[in-house]
């Protein structure tokens, strides 16, 4: 737990001055139980959810690695040794820190699952392909991209059944330079979203506009400030993902706290929300990114605009 006594900063704005003077408060408390992989000394870059490096911030706890949260989220689907396998297996092939990890949920369950993603980066090795990562998977992957087809990154999705060997998964591949993404399921390839970035400085009268022409964003004074809170605001770049059933809003490296917030506000488990909230102090130096589904619901409340939110997710890199 942080060390005591410290204001309670889960109540607060994640990004006002009072949670950051909270966070960045020295002390000598222990990480939670299981929270054991520690940042080298000197490691000085991260990497977000496009494998994109940033420089670290400070902290003045012990620094620890991402991943710990990842790990935590293993053990309690009950296939914590099957997911730390899948983590040393990924690392073996690729070296540290050339895997993006999303862990996500969606409201009204208390199931999480999980995406990993593989991008060709200059750090990662040139021999990155779904082969080279097929053997850390305790699972059959059934996909057969198409040879011919040129690509910037591809993922696997995968859920308890999958980390224990019970199903086949399939594969994301996202096309190089048209910013879509599909689905390849054995041999048959199909379209699952088109994707475009929007940098926070500088291109926000875009983003309203692009969320403005969204089917799944029904016109109410209220949209913009449900789909895109002031909390999240601070990002660096905020992506919109245009899908079959749901658009998705993306917000690339926000705080710690800017992701405890998040989970509380899209109803994850309370379980993960304390382990966070314990944790945070310790994963301070590091950002990670968020996404959040969302389509037109049927009703709302008085004065709300009707949308519904479906799963989310959150993500970082090992």
């Amino acid at each position: 737990m942080l060390p005591n006594p410290v204001p309670d900063w889960r109540s607060a704005d994640p990004t006002s001055p009072v949670v950051t003077a909270i966070l960045a408060e020295p002390g000598h408390a222990s990480p939670p139980a299981g929270f054991d992989c520690v940042e080298p000394d000197g490691r000085a870059v991260l990497y977000d959810f496009c494998l994109m490096p940033y420089a670290t911030l400070e902290n003045p706890y012990p620094r620890l690695q991402t991943q710990n949260l990842l790990r935590w989220t293993f053990d309690r689907m009950d296939v914590g040794q099957q997911g730390a396998a899948l983590v040393t297996g990924l690392e073996q092939a690729l070296g540290p820190q050339c895997t993006v990890w999303g862990v996500k949920h969606r409201p009204g369950s208390d199931e999480l699952w999980w995406e990993f993603y593989f991008y060709r980066r200059d750090h990662v090795p040139a021999a990155l392909s779904l082969q080279l990562v097929r053997p850390a998977f305790p699972c059959v992957i059934d996909a057969r991209p198409p040879s011919d087809v040129a690509w910037t990154f591809f993922s696997v999705e995968l859920t308890v059944e999958h980390l224990r060997g019970q199903r086949p998964a399939h594969v994301r591949l996202y096309q190089e330079g048209l910013d879509l993404s599909w689905k390849v399921q054995g041999d048959t390839v199909e379209l699952e979203n088109h994707y475009r970035h929007f940098e926070v400085d500088g291109q926000v009268v875009s983003l309203v506009e692009a969320l403005r022409s969204s089917v799944h964003a029904p016109k109410h004074p209220l949209t913009l400030a449900r789909l895109v809170p002031p909390q999240l605001l601070p990002a660096w770049r905020i992506w919109l993902a245009r899908k079959r059933r749901a658009d998705t809003v993306y917000f690339q490296r926000v705080s710690v706290a800017q992701a405890a917030w998040m989970a509380r506000k899209h109803g994850w488990p309370a379980d993960f929300c304390a382990t966070l909230d314990q944790g945070a102090a310790y994963m301070q130096h590091a950002l990670f990114d968020l996404g959040i589904d969302f389509c037109r619901g049927e009703t709302a409340a008085p004065g709300e605009p009707p949308i519904t939110f479906g799963k989310s997710g959150i993500y970082a890199s090992f």
